[in-house]
Formats: structure tokens, C-alpha cells, sequence
């Protein structure tokens, strides 16, 4: 993984702010648990947050639960932090340890898939007590120290415990955005603004979603056609397979849901996928919702989609340059032949477009202006831009008939754009 992607990737605003919001809350000496798919690293999430809390000089000590998997919680703590028991026939309780053992700010929980669902589901029931424990130390005035527990969900998923005034669950979903994440691909191309880089920065996003290692596995193929992606997407290291439950599932909360947007990042994802977010099948952003994710289709053999999700992207990326090159022909003609010019030699075959373009000749469609300068004699000295917008027409109508087009169609267009002559 390159390191200036995680870094540009950690700095987008809804990341940034899903970080902080949870140092935020660390720093109040309230826990955590911070549930990821399985397609989000732990460790790029636990480096952030734990990096944000060094910032802020808390006090932090780190248990790595691969080291003492089959202890039980209670154990697990009395051999990290060694509280000597006084009186020896203290009661070991969790209560009697918090209050006698010198606990820094926060303690980070780590790798707890590493432990079986029964000490799994131990540790979370910990998390609760701890958190209502604190919730009466702080009601008495005593010093009080936060748990931050970052997992995948997958495993964890019937033991997750409820919100309280010192403990709070976060998931990692419907962030980054698809606009972020177009961010993300200009910050990793540099100053390079070549075809490739400009395809990437409305493709890759439009088909990866806010999947950091798929945008990463993606970077240098996204040039290629639909028919060269199926492989690598196929072979694509997502572990979770896509089953007939998983089918109707999403189904059933497709037909359920009208607006499939998601709103607020750190919220959970809806009870009916929320087992294939888990496992990193599903994921949402503020412009398209919930989707599968791009792997699954291509091992489905869900073309349409997959090209759907490609001829969004070029939507953006297409149609803004072929307008403004419409608008900037239009302008010039104007100059060099007056305002009637879209009406004075020939006329649109509809009579909305006749009235559109009499009250501004700037509404003249691209294809009636494709028409004008090839085959009216009126235009003969502009036909220097017949190709141009003749190229410019034609791809403009394979995007608003919901075709794509491929990376030589916008470098063609793009060399025809350059290469305009004032005539």
C-alpha cells in the first residue's frame, strides 16, 4: 500500500472527523468500540487514533489479546498491569481492580479475533462493566480510564454491546464520500494531469466506493476496458463469498427502503445487511447508498451493474468538458456571424429548440451544431472544428444512451479539444 494514499486517505473530512470524533470522546475518559468491516484495516485505524491520542499527550498502554487468547478478561488485565492484591483476600472483581491499580488514560484493545466467541463475548461484557463503573467513579469524583477496542465486526456481531453515558459503539459506514474519494485519487496522482489521472479521478471512485486496498489494486488498471477488469476484480482479495441468503437479504432491504442514502458516518448500517457489511460485501456513500461491492458483481458476472457503475463516473467526467466545448463554439459563432446564426441559414427540426436558441444562441444543441458546420455552406470557414465536434457529438451520445466509452475515446476527444484552431 502506498503510504501518501493512506495518509491523503486518513485525511479526508469524514475520516478525519470519524477519527477525532472518537479521540474526542477517549479524552472525555469514555470507551469505544470501533466496529470495521472486514475490508478496513485495523491496524491503518488503530494507527490514527492512536497517533491523534499521542498528539494529545494522554497516557495509553496497548494489550494485544494474541498474547494471552484464552485468558479470561479479568486475567488478561491482572497479568498486563500486575496490581498487587491488598489484602491478599481482596475480592478480584473488576471494581477492586480498577481501584487499586494506577491505569493510564486509555487502554487499547487489540486483536480480539485472535479469541474464541466465548471470551470474545467475555471481554464485551467487560467493556459494559467497565463502562458502568467508571459511570459511578466519575459520579464520586474518582479518576476514571477509557477502553478503545477497534475490531472487525464480523465476529462479534451477537455480543455488541449498547450505548451508554460511558460507552459508545461506532461503525465504519457510509464514509468516505464518492466526491472524497476523488480527491483521494488527485492527491495520489500529484501534478500529473495526464488522461489516465483524470479518468481515474471519476472512475475509480464511481466503481471502487470508498474501498482503500480495491482503489490501490485498481490504480494503474482502472485505464482498462470492462472486459480486462473482470479478472482482476475476480481475484480480488475479498474473503467473503456472496451466498443465496446474502441475495435475498439485500433484496428484501432494497424492496424495504425508498431512499437508500446514508446518513451519519458512524452510525450502524441496517439491521437487514448489516451481516454483509461485516464481512465487507456491502458498503454505502452519500451520493449512491448502499452497494455491493464491485468484486462480488464481477464474480457474479454482474456486468450491467459494474458498467453502470462505470458510466456514472464518465458522466461526470465527459459531459461538463462536452458542454463547455458546446458553449465556447457557440460563443465564437456569435462573435464572427451575430445571434441568428443558429437560425438565420437553417432552422432546428423542433420548435422548442428554434425558440430556445432565438432567445440565446448559446442553447444550441451539440448535434444541429454538428450539422452547421459540416453541411451548410454558410459555415464552410469553420469547418477546421468539423471533426472536433463531430467526435465531441458522438461520444456525448454514447454517455446519454448510457453506453461507456473507452479511455482512447476521451484521449481522442481530448486531442481534438487541444488542438482547436481560431478560425
Amino acid at each position: 500500500m502506498r503510504t501518501d494514499l493512506v495518509k491523503a486517505y486518513f485525511n479526508l473530512p469524514t475520516v478525519r472527523n470519524f477519527i477525532l470524533s472518537l479521540v474526542d470522546v477517549l479524552a472525555e475518559r469514555r470507551s469505544v468500540i470501533v466496529l470495521l468491516p472486514a475490508n478496513v484495516d485495523v491496524n491503518l485505524v488503530k494507527q490514527a487514533v492512536w497517533g491523534e491520542l499521542w498528539s494529545r499527550e494522554f497516557s495509553m498502554r496497548e494489550i494485544s489479546l494474541r498474547e494471552f487468547p484464552q485468558l479470561l478478561p479479568l486475567d488478561n488485565l491482572t497479568a498486563v498491569f500486575q496490581p498487587e492484591w491488598a489484602p491478599p483476600d481482596i475480592p478480584r472483581t473488576l471494581a477492586n481492580f480498577m481501584e487499586i491499580t494506577h491505569l493510564p488514560d486509555v487502554i487499547g484493545l487489540w486483536s480480539i479475533d485472535a479469541c474464541t466467541n466465548e471470551i470474545r463475548s467475555k471481554w464485551m461484557q467487560l467493556i459494559r462493566d467497565w463502562a458502568a463503573l467508571c459511570h459511578q467513579r466519575a459520579n464520586n469524583g474518582k479518576q476514571t480510564t477509557a477502553f478503545c477496542l477497534i475490531a472487525h465486526a464480523e465476529n462479534s456481531l451477537g455480543s455488541i454491546p449498547e450505548n451508554d453515558i460511558f460507552l459508545e459503539v461506532r461503525w465504519w459506514w457510509g464514509f468516505p464520500s464518492i466526491l472524497e474519494n476523488s480527491l483521494l485519487c488527485r492527491q495520489g496522482s500529484g501534478n500529473s494531469r495526464n488522461p489516465l489521472d483524470q479518468w481515474r479521478e471519476k472512475l475509480l471512485p464511481s466503481l471502487a466506493g470508498g474501498d482503500l486496498q480495491l482503489i490501490y489494486y485498481l490504480w494503474d488498471r482502472i485505464g482498462d476496458s470492462l472486459d480486462d477488469l473482470i479478472a482482476p476484480l475476480e481475484n480480488f482479495q475479498l474473503e467473503a463469498e456472496w451466498t443465496n441468503d446474502d441475495k435475498l437479504q439485500w433484496q428484501s432491504y432494497l424492496s424495504a427502503n425508498g431512499d437508500h442514502r446514508s446518513h451519519g458516518a458512524g452510525l450502524p448500517p441496517p439491521r437487514k445487511i448489516l451481516n454483509q457489511w461485516a464481512r465487507g460485501l456491502i458498503y454505502s456513500t452519500v451520493e449512491f447508498g448502499p452497494e455491493v461491492h464491485p468484486a462480488i458483481l464481477a464474480r457474479l458476472r454482474n456486468f450491467d451493474d459494474l458498467k453502470h457503475r462505470l458510466w456514472r463516473g464518465q458522466t461526470e467526467l465527459v459531459l461538463p468538458l462536452v458542454d463547455g466545448l458546446r458553449l465556447e463554439i457557440c460563443s465564437r459563432l456569435t462573435q464572427r456571424l451575430g445571434v441568428e446564426w443558429p437560425w438565420r441559414w437553417e432552422i432546428p427540426d423542433s420548435e422548442d429548440e428554434l425558440s430556445a436558441v432565438k432567445d440565446n444562441p448559446k442553447a444550441t444543441q451539440l448535434g444541429y451544431l454538428s450539422w452547421l458546420i459540416r453541411k451548410n455552406q454558410n459555415f464552410r470557414n469553420f469547418r477546421q472544428w468539423s471533426i472536433l465536434v463531430f467526435t465531441a457529438h458522438q461520444i456525448r451520445n454514447e454517455i446519454a444512451h448510457y453506453r461507456i466509452i473507452t479511455i482512447k475515446d476521451f484521449e481522442r476527444l481530448l486531442q481534438e479539444i487541444d488542438g482547436m484552431v481560431d478560425c
